[in-house]
């Protein structure tokens, strides 16, 4: 992942939003884990983060949403109608929280809270917004601002646990050092007082 750097976050997050059993947050994490130089500052990390992984991340995840977004817009009410009954859900209940979503004026604040919020599924929130034929041009500016928050904070996150675990990897050198040189220690004045004992 580091070796290809933002171009390979980018197709990552393609990959990941169209392959639904990788988890959607887990390329950022992972990308802030292993990217990220854990003994620099917070401030430098996150300037890094925001030109490595965040855009390119957000560019990615939507492009990558499309897929379900476009199915859904399409094909969606087709299969509604089909097999919505066996999921409890009709084409009507969709239209009519379509209708809602518009009126209440706030469906912009609430997709982009989703999009914003790392384990929330991703393709759930494309499908949904293709199902009741969210504007697109709407769509792919929230999913865009969403989609760089969550990277940024999932990135973050990552470099957050990576320099937790370099500071425990180095305690644990430490430790393990001062016990060697004790030991060593301990182990000379041993050797010491059993030969002065034969000496004398």
């Amino acid at each position: 992942m580091e070796q290809y750097g933002a171009i390979g976050i980018f197709f990552l997050s393609i990959i990941e939003e169209i392959a639904i059993p990788i988890p959607s947050s887990l390329p950022f994490l992972a990308a802030g884990f292993f990217m990220l130089p854990a003994s620099s500052s917070f401030g430098v990390v996150a300037i890094d983060a925001i030109f490595t992984i965040a855009i390119p991340g957000a560019f990615g995840l939507s492009i990558g949403s499309l897929f379900g977004y476009l199915i859904a817009f399409h094909g969606g009410e087709l299969a509604i109608k089909k097999w919505g009954r066996y999921i409890g859900v009709s084409w009507q209940s969709v239209e009519r929280f379509r209708e809602k979503l518009s009126t209440r004026g706030t469906d912009e604040f609430v997709i982009f809270m989703l999009r914003a919020i790392p384990f929330f599924p991703n393709m759930a929130i494309s499908i949904g917004c293709g199902l009741i034929h969210y504007e697109f041009k709407r769509y792919l500016v929230i999913t865009l601002i969403g989609g760089f928050f969550r990277a940024l904070s999932m990135a973050l996150f990552g470099w957050y646990i990576g320099a937790a675990y370099a500071d425990y990897v180095g305690t644990i050198g430490n430790v393990g050092l001062y016990t060697g040189v004790g030991i060593a220690g301990i182990v000379a004045v041993w050797l010491l007082v059993s030969f002065i004992r034969k000496r004398f």
